[in-house]
């Protein structure tokens, strides 16, 4: 989240789950920005993804704000 265009803040998550019997994982990241002055809040969730994947909830997470970032003036 270094790189998203405005300075962000939040919370990741995970959480262990068996789908089928085959181990998974639900990712979440829930923040807000930009950091100064608060315009947004946006959660993302991410169910069913292996567990040595890539926390993917942050990378969406990144790619909203900068969405908003160029969308909007902060």
């Amino acid at each position: 989240l270094q790189s998203t265009h405005w300075p962000v803040a939040g919370k990741s998550g995970t959480a262990q789950t068996l789908v089928k019997g085959v181990a998974r994982n639900n990712q979440w990241f829930i923040g807000y920005g930009p950091v100064d002055h608060p315009r947004y809040a946006v959660s993302v969730a991410v169910e069913n993804v292996a567990p040595d994947s890539p926390h993917l909830a942050i990378k969406l997470f990144g790619q909203i704000f900068d969405l908003l970032s160029s969308s909007t003036e902060a």
